[in-house]
């Protein structure tokens, strides 16, 4: 978890005070025979109305235990 940065509540979308980060892991597309997995420690917040939540990720879904294609900007 980088200083200064500001994490929102996922489902309330305000800003709220870190609170620890939490392994994560999910499966990508394997390259050739290979299994990829991904593996990040993704920061979890405080937040007064739902109590302690994970942040949610770019690469993937809410719950999903696989990667998705980012959508373009």
């Amino acid at each position: 978890m980088v200083k200064g940065t500001a994490l929102v509540c996922p489902q309330y979308g305000r800003a709220c005070p870190g609170y620890d980060p939490r392994e994560r892991r999910w499966r990508h597309l394997d390259s050739y025979q290979f299994r990829t997995p991904v593996v990040v420690q993704v920061p979890r917040v405080q937040c007064l109305e739902h109590g302690c939540l994970t942040i949610n990720v770019p690469w993937a879904d809410q719950n999903s235990r696989y990667t998705c294609c980012l959508k373009p900007s």
